[in-house]
């Protein structure tokens, strides 16, 4: 009997090492989620940010744990958004890059989620991007990588 129950623990580590390998758990750092809690883009340190800069005005946030975290710079998203939706902050000690959905929407841009895909639309109607939702982890992606920015 316990010999079956450690070869059931060896398969789920082997399982979740597999989902680990595959960014299951972890994404790379040009994936961000569509966070409709956020208040505000944040980002890793190895996120692929344009004009990072030192932030003057740092912001603090607090993760579940209550741990609390400061921004250290500011930079730019690479996503087919308005420029004052693309200002993000960057905070040491974050594990997921964070796009604000409500950012996205105060700078005058819709977003649609379904089962499958999150799509974001300027005030035009006009879709900007669009992202996968991980059906293991239940969560829409946006790609950093998307390089046609607006105006």
């Amino acid at each position: 009997m316990e010999h079956k129950i450690n070869n059931v623990a060896e398969e789920v580590k082997t399982n979740k090492d597999l989902c680990i390998q595959q960014n299951v758990f972890n994404p790379p750092q040009h994936y961000a989620y569509a966070d409709t809690g956020a208040s505000n883009n944040y980002a890793t340190t190895e996120a692929p940010l344009i004009d990072k800069r030192m932030n003057q005005y740092p912001v603090k946030i607090g993760l579940p744990n209550g741990q609390p975290l400061q921004s250290t710079h500011v930079g730019n998203i690479q996503l087919n958004v308005p420029k004052e939706a693309q200002i993000t902050h960057v905070i040491p000690g974050l594990k997921h890059n964070l796009v604000s959905i409500g950012k996205l929407c105060d700078a005058g841009c819709a977003a649609w989620f379904d089962k499958d895909k999150v799509t974001v639309y300027d005030k035009e109607g006009k879709e900007l991007i669009q992202g996968p939702r991980d059906h293991n982890t239940k969560l829409w992606r946006l790609n950093f990588s998307e390089t046609n920015m607006c105006n």
